[in-house]
C-alpha cells in the first residue's frame, strides 16, 4: 500500500524504503528509494530508484519489488554484494519500465490566437516528472519556457497540457514579454523521473 515502511535486513544492513505509485506529487519522498543502511557505519547505498513490497522468503533470501531506471519494474533478489555491501539483482521483470516514455502529443499546427489561447497536449507513460516546455520563434529565436504537471483526468491518465496565450520572453528575459509575431514556431519537452523531491 502507498505509503508503506518496507523494511528488511540483509547481514548487518537494514533496507527501507516507502512504497510508492509513481504519482505526481509537489514534495515525492525522498524514502521512496529502497536504500541499505549499514547498522554499524552508517554508511548507505541505494538499492532500487522506487520501492514495492519487501519479503524474507524462507530461506532467508530478501526479495523486493519495484524497479530502477536501468533495470526496470520487476522482482529484485538483495543479497551481499563482492564489495561487501547489499546490492539488487532482478530476479524476474515485469515487462513495465521505470523510465518515461513519449505515447504522443496533440500540437495544433496552426493557431489563430485571435480564437483564444493555443492548447498543447502531450502524453507520458509516467506522471512522477518534470516538464519543461519550450516553444520558439525560428526566426526571432525569442521563446515562451514553461513547467508542467500532470493534469491526470479521468479520461486521460497520462496527460500533459499548456495552454498558450501567445506571449514569448522579450530577448529571452523571462521578466519581460512581447506578444507573437506571425511565423513558424517549434516546441520541446525535456522530461526528467523524479523518485524523490529535487529540491532534497
Amino acid at each position: 500500500m502507498r505509503g508503506t515502511v518496507a523494511v528488511g535486513l540483509v547481514g548487518n544492513w537494514v533496507t527501507y524504503g516507502v512504497n510508492s505509485d509513481l504519482a505526481w506529487e509537489d514534495t515525492p519522498n525522498p524514502l521512496y528509494a529502497l536504500t541499505a543502511r549499514n547498522l554499524t557505519t552508517d554508511a548507505t547505498r541505494k538499492l532500487l530508484d522506487h520501492t514495492g513490497e519487501v519479503a524474507t522468503a524462507p530461506d532467508g533470501t530478501l526479495y523486493a519489488s519495484g524497479g530502477t531506471v536501468s533495470g526496470g519494474e520487476g522482482l529484485y533478489r538483495v543479497s551481499m554484494g563482492s564489495a561487501g555491501a547489499p546490492v539488487a539483482t532482478r530476479a524476474a521483470s515485469s515487462g513495465e519500465s521505470v523510465g518515461v516514455t513519449f505515447l504522443g502529443d496533440s500540437v495544433p499546427e496552426v493557431i489563430d490566437l485571435d480564437a483564444g489561447p493555443a492548447r498543447f497536449e502531450w502524453r507520458l507513460s509516467r506522471l512522477n516528472v518534470l516538464v519543461n516546455v519550450t516553444l520558439r520563434n525560428t526566426y526571432t529565436g525569442e521563446t515562451k519556457q514553461t513547467s508542467l504537471r500532470p493534469y491526470a483526468s479521468a479520461d486521460d491518465p497520462h496527460g500533459f497540457s499548456f495552454d498558450w496565450d501567445g506571449e514569448l520572453a522579450w530577448h529571452n528575459n523571462s521578466d519581460f514579454y512581447t506578444p507573437a509575431s506571425a511565423g513558424n514556431y517549434t516546441w520541446r519537452i525535456d522530461v526528467k523521473c523524479v523518485f524523490s523531491d529535487p529540491r532534497l
